[in-house]
């Protein structure tokens, strides 16, 4: 029986859990191809920790032949073993999208698949681009602008002998964890840090260096006055705490130059320390540098298939509340003017309506319709209806997105199985009979009639088909929980909530207990290597 392809774009957080949700959900009849440019899913929520913190790495870096199948604890060193499903996790880059297809970079003929593999359904989890401290495929490795060796300073007229070139990345686990060993290296040799970025990687990354490294001079620059604006006033308020009692200092309001970073622009202090300045004219000084912004959606192949699907500003993927890929509709300046005064009513209805004890709920506007039904965006990728990037909603945007595969795939199966019915029996009957030549009654028959009545004209096939009723994603309230430093309790934001964890967090963040999330059921540290 030929099996029919569903992809999945990415193995991280989202992608890994809808590859398993329609590895179960799905029939007979379909194979779940997913496919990572890296050999093992990378635990990212661990990473900047582990950047800095000695002794871990290999936890960060999870094998993903669980995803399909749980895998035991006592498999999970021994080599992978020919698996009793058809589905596939591939390494490999993704080069073009189609509405059909999508190519690869390499093929495996051993697995019969050519570069370029044919589908039925898709879900893009591809994320975004990292910023470099995070990112393990960035040019210049681990983000950092390196201070020369002293005894150099005065051959620093090549600038680009000044900066450390991370070789090639090849997505492997012994390549993470090389290249967590070398940002933990530099870290330890650096006397003081600067941090870029007052979001919660910037935020981990100073107060991880602060707490392991007290003798150093970390500052944390930030471009606004508040940090991780999209939360609570309190959560801003209790990081600042932190981040006192840790002696880091803080530039708040202040925008780093970009252009102070580039190699032409590179300059040095008499300390040997890297300069660096604001779009104030502010100049800090600082050993490494390190950029915790900037992360952009990867929707490259989405915009090179459907250009009027991602927008040209955000670079965000358009997607229905089916997590659907669609096309952004236009918009008039009358219906931004509508819009707006809509929007002004909806708030004075809502202070009018504070002391009502139930909440109405809006009904559901149809669905606009999409040439891409087949196709579905998740995580950082898409633009989720206000949804805040983060692994955690990647995952329930998966399950929707998973589950509404599962349906469109169910429905089609169902409408074959019933068009065949239909015209077996009728071509059967036309075989046997010849239908006399006389004019029919005009009679009122209904759809479930003219199937099972030979000689009246079948209807089935004319009438519309609506297609199955798809689950819609809603977010939820934003939430979040920051480390904020090695030994120190992290503090969190859920459901409006704010308060600090009651015990402090594990050195590696628990790195280990994120393995039974990609199929690798209680494996011990010893067995963490593979």
């Amino acid at each position: 029986m030929n099996m029919q392809n569903v992809i999945v774009l990415g193995a991280a957080y989202g992608g890994s859990r809808a590859a398993h949700l329609l590895a179960q959900g799905l029939g007979k009849g379909f194979r779940v191809i997913m496919i990572d440019r890296n050999s093992h899913a990378n635990h990212l929520y661990v990473i900047p920790r582990l950047g800095v913190l000695p002794g871990h790495e290999h936890k960060a870096f999870i094998p993903l032949r669980g995803v399909f199948h749980p895998t035991p604890a006592s498999s999970a060193s021994d080599p992978p073993t020919t698996p009793a499903h058809p589905h596939l996790a591939l390494q490999a880059s993704v080069i073009a999208l189609t509405p059909h297809s999508v190519t690869i970079d390499r093929e495996f003929p051993e697995l019969g698949l050519a570069r370029e593999i044919p589908y039925k359904y898709a879900i893009y989890a591809l994320g975004s681009c990292l910023p470099s401290p995070i990112n393990l495929w960035s040019k210049e490795e681990n983000g950092i602008v390196a201070q020369p060796d002293n005894e150099k300073l005065e051959d620093v007229k090549d600038v680009e002998n000044a900066k450390e070139v991370a070789k090639e990345y090849g997505g492997t686990k012994q390549e993470g964890i090389e290249w967590l060993k070398r940002c933990q290296e530099r870290i330890r040799r650096a006397g003081s840090v600067l941090v870029v970025g007052g979001g919660a990687l910037g935020i981990q990354f100073a107060t991880d260096i602060a707490s392991l490294y007290p003798e150093k001079h970390v500052t944390l620059l930030h471009s606004r006055h508040r940090l991780l604006p999209r939360f609570d006033y309190d959560m801003h308020c209790e990081i600042l705490k932190a981040l006192e009692e840790l002696r880091i200092d803080m530039i708040l309001g202040e925008r780093l130059d970009l252009e102070s970073t580039r190699p032409e622009a590179m300059k040095f202090n008499e300390h040997g320390q890297r300069v660096v300045r604001t779009l104030n004219g502010r100049e800090v000084a600082a050993d490494i540098l390190l950029l915790c912004t900037g992360q952009v959606p990867n929707t490259g192949l989405i915009k090179e298939m459907a250009p009027d699907s991602v927008d040209p500003d955000t670079k965000l993927a358009y997607v229905l509340p089916t997590m659907q890929l669609g096309v952004i509709p236009p918009v008039s300046e009358e219906e931004l003017a509508a819009d707006f005064e809509n929007l002004l009513l909806d708030d004075a209805e809502s202070m009018s309506m504070l002391d009502d004890e139930e909440e109405m709920e809006e009904p559901e506007e149809p669905l606009p319709e999409t040439p891409f039904p087949h196709i579905f965006v998740i995580g950082d990728s898409a633009d989720a209806f206000g949804a805040i990037k983060a692994g955690h909603t990647a995952y329930w945007q998966a399950e929707v997105a998973a589950r509404n595969v599962i349906r469109l795939a169910n429905y089609d199966a169902e409408m074959e199985a019933n068009s065949d019915a239909a015209i077996k029996p009728k071509c059967q009957a036309e075989a046997q009979f010849e239908t006399p030549q006389i004019a029919e009654p005009e009679l009122e028959v209904s759809d479930s009639q003219a199937e099972s009545h030979v000689g009246w004209k079948d209807e089935s096939f004319t009438h519309e088909k609506k297609g199955p009723e798809l689950e819609r994603y809603k977010p939820g309230m934003p939430a979040i929980k920051v480390s904020l430093g090695i030994d120190r309790k992290s503090v969190y934001q859920i459901r409006g909530v704010i308060g600090r964890k009651e015990t402090v967090d594990a050195d590696d963040l628990d790195a280990g207990s994120a393995w039974g999330f990609w199929g690798m059921q209680d494996v011990k540290e010893e067995n963490m290597y593979a």
